[in-house]
C-alpha cells in the first residue's frame, strides 16, 4: 500500500479539515480528496463522514487508523534495518538548517531522528538563501529552510512549523499600548534590522515598500540579541519572527502582532530531481510522523 496515501489519511484524520490538511501536505484540496478516495477504493470502505464544515473518522476509519499507524511504524523500522546494513558512506546525511533551528525545535527533531534511525548525520547552519544554493549544488541532502524561495519549483517541501512577524518596540514607545499595528504606522520610525541583503532584511524592506514607504534603516546586526538591545534603548523599532524573541527579552520591549498578520513557514526541502536515498526517505517519514502526532 502506498505510504504517501497513509500519510495523507493520518494528516486529514488529525486536522479534520480538507483545507488545512491539504496545506499541510502541500497539495490542493481536490488532489487530497482524490487521494483519500483512491485509498478508500483500495480498501473497499469509506473512512470519513463528510459534512460541509469538517470530516470525521467513521468506524471503518477509526479501525483503519490503528493499522495505518502500525504500517507507517513498520516502514520506519524497515528503513532502519536496511540503513544499518549499508556502508557508512551510504548511511549518512548532510542536513542544512537555519541558524535559529533551536527556536523551532529542529534540534529536538534531528536528535530524535538520529537516535531512532542510526543514520550518520552532519548538520550545518546557514541563512535560508545559502541553504537553497547548497541544496541545488548537492552540498546538502536536505535542509530546513524558512520562507523558501523556489520560483523554478525544484524542491519538494514538507512544512515543519509556522511563525509570525511581530513589531518590536521600546516599552515607552507611544504605540506600545496597541494590540495590533499596521506597517504604515511605523513609516516615521528608524528600523533596526538583520544584515542587509539577508532574507529577513529584504522581507521587511519589501513589506514597507508595498505599504508606500522605504524604511529608514539605522542599524543592522546578525545577532537578534543586539537588535533587541538597541530597540530597548530607544534606537529604533524592529520586525522579528515571534519565536526568535525569547521571554527574557520581553521584559524590556513590547511585542505587537501586525495587522494583517504576516506568517512564514519553515520547511524541510529536498531536490525533486534527486532520487531519494533510504536515509532521506527515513528523514521525511520521521518528519511526517512527528507532524501527524
Amino acid at each position: 500500500m502506498d505510504t504517501e496515501l497513509l500519510n495523507d489519511f493520518m494528516i486529514l484524520a488529525k486536522y479534520k479539515n480538507y483545507s488545512v490538511a491539504a496545506e499541510e501536505c502541500y497539495i490542493s484540496q481536490s488532489t487530497l480528496s482524490k487521494r483519500i478516495k483512491r485509498l478508500e477504493r483500495q480498501l473497499g470502505v469509506v473512512l470519513f463522514e463528510r459534512t460541509t464544515k469538517s470530516v470525521e473518522l467513521n468506524e471503518y476509519g477509526k479501525t483503519f487508523k490503528a493499522y495505518a499507524e502500525k504500517m507507517l511504524a513498520l516502514e520506519t523500522e524497515c528503513f532502519q534495518a536496511l540503513q544499518s546494513m549499508l556502508p557508512a558512506d551510504q548511511n549518512s546525511l548532510m542536513i542544512g538548517a537555519i541558524p535559529s533551528l533551536a527556536k523551532y525545535h529542529l534540534t529536538d527533531l534531528i536528535s530524535k531522528f538520529i537516535s531512532q534511525s542510526g543514520v550518520h548525520v552532519q548538520v550545518i547552519t546557514a541563512p535560508s538563501e545559502k541553504l537553497e544554493i547548497l541544496l541545488k549544488d548537492g552540498s546538502c541532502d536536505a535542509a530546513f529552510i524558512r520562507q523558501v524561495q523556489d520560483p523554478d519549483q525544484v524542491f519538494t517541501k514538507q512544512q515543519i512549523t509556522t511563525d509570525q512577524l511581530m513589531a518590536v518596540l521600546p516599552n515607552n514607545h507611544f504605540l506600545a499600548d496597541r494590540t495590533q499595528l499596521k506597517i504604515k504606522e511605523l513609516k516615521e520610525e528608524g528600523f533596526v534590522l538583520l544584515p542587509e541583503g539577508s532574507r529577513p532584511y529584504n522581507t521587511v524592506v519589501n513589506l514597507c515598500k508595498k505599504n508606500g514607504f522605504s524604511p529608514r534603516v539605522v542599524f543592522t546586526d546578525s545577532k537578534i540579541s543586539n537588535i533587541i538591545d538597541f530597540v530597548s534603548n530607544g534606537l529604533g523599532v524592529a520586525l522579528l519572527m515571534n519565536k526568535n524573541i525569547t521571554e527574557g527579552y520581553k521584559e524590556t520591549i513590547t511585542v505587537i502582532p501586525l495587522s494583517p498578520a504576516i506568517t512564514q513557514s519553515v520547511d524541510l526541502c529536498m531536490l525533486k530531481s534527486q532520487k531519494k536515498s533510504p536515509a532521506q526517505k527515513m528523514l521525511l517519514s520521521s518528519v511526517k510522523t512527528a507532524e501527524s502526532e
